[in-house]
């Protein structure tokens, strides 16, 4: 019997949130001075969503957008037998042409995610999940017959759309390639705990 053992699960899931508004927000958010640095990525801006800010500010949208990405965690979490999990920490991700976000993980969470306000069609910038180092210094990624098996792959890349949810691990390591489009790609990240 051939089992395969310690499965990740991802979920791939689309909400159909108004992102014009969303995005709307954000540019109201930028204006009113909280954009810092990206941490994990290159050229882009982050704007951390603080219990504060979104007291003070009350952008309905990202509140509203926030309670369905915890409701989705929550079905997630049903779905793999889990015990609950909560948001407790979530920021905006603003890259323009060439940022990118370095390969990462998110330690001191259990699970991550990324919702996809504004992803332009020319972006060309996917996202990649990678498995643990071991598995290719010890050479099984190069061992696979079938290139498309997906047991046997080190990497896999989605290209995102608009109103794509993410959910995963937080111990999976992940990038985000450049972004070839003039226009902002924009995205929420978090990340959960019990």
């Amino acid at each position: 019997m051939i089992r395969s053992l310690f499965p990740t699960p991802v979920k791939f899931d689309n909400l159909n949130e108004p992102t014009n508004l969303l995005e709307n927000e954000i540019c109201n958010l930028l204006e009113s001075g909280y954009a810092n640095d990206l941490r994990s990525g290159v050229d882009g801006t982050r704007i951390d969503l603080t219990n504060e800010l979104l007291e003070t500010e009350n952008p309905v949208y990202i509140s509203k957008l926030l309670r369905e990405i915890q409701s989705k965690i929550l079905v997630f979490c049903k779905e793999i037998n889990i015990k609950p999990l909560y948001l407790v920490q979530s920021w905006i991700n603003i890259n323009p042409k060439h940022s990118i976000n370095k390969r990462h993980s998110h330690p001191g969470s259990t699970l991550s995610g990324a919702y996809y306000i504004k992803y332009p069609s020319d972006a060309d910038s996917p996202i990649g999940f990678y498995r643990s180092r071991e598995f290719s210094d010890y050479g099984w990624n190069r061992l696979p017959l079938d290139e498309n098996d997906i047991n046997l792959q080190s990497a896999f890349v989605y290209f995102p759309k608009e109103n794509d949810l993410l959910l995963f691990p937080s111990f999976v390591e992940h990038d985000v390639w450049p972004n070839k489009s003039d226009k902002n790609r924009i995205s929420l990240s978090f990340n959960c705990k019990p």
